[in-house]
């Protein structure tokens, strides 16, 4: 922190960065903030993710799937974990491999304390990508011969309390 702090200070006093200057991510953040601006800022942004879960959230649980927060009220829109289905033919690496085959990114559910996958809805995403998402999803289910997404593992409540936090 101390050396950004002395570089703002070198910057007003003479208009320059102390050192080379990181050209790649001076227009890198510049387009960024074009592209938010585009949108309408971080509250239309914000709105497309949370538009983007509620698209996810939806398809995933018209198959059956649980999430481990299901609770809206404390759920964030940029990641969301689902649990793992319990159906003895359902192969997480099959699953992992056929998503990704099709140019859909999830994500191995490291953080959570039970068994579970997740997937993002922040970038350049939009409700077209979560829709054909869902219909690989639901394609690889059947290719699998899944009839049930009931999670091997439910969250008792009595025994934690899942936060914003964790």
């Amino acid at each position: 922190h101390a050396q950004i702090f002395r570089n703002a200070i070198y910057d007003v006093h003479t208009g320059q960065f102390r050192f080379t200057p990181p050209t790649h991510v001076l227009v890198a953040f510049d387009q960024a903030l074009k592209e938010l601006a585009t949108e309408g800022g971080p509250i239309a942004r914000g709105k497309r993710y949370a538009n983007n879960r509620e698209t996810l959230v939806n398809g995933l649980r018209g198959m059956g799937f649980k999430l481990y927060i299901e609770d809206p009220t404390i759920c964030g829109h940029i990641i969301t974990t689902i649990l793992m289905p319990s159906d003895p033919k359902f192969k997480f690496d099959f699953f992992y491999s056929f998503l990704e085959k099709h140019n859909c990114v999830i994500y191995p559910g490291k953080l959570a304390k039970v068994t579970s996958f997740r997937i993002g809805t922040i970038g350049d995403l939009h409700k077209d990508d979560f829709t054909f998402l869902l219909s690989k999803i639901e394609e690889c289910l059947k290719e699998m011969g899944v009839t049930s997404c009931a999670p091997v593992d439910i969250p008792d409540p009595n025994k934690e309390v899942v936060t914003r936090h964790q």
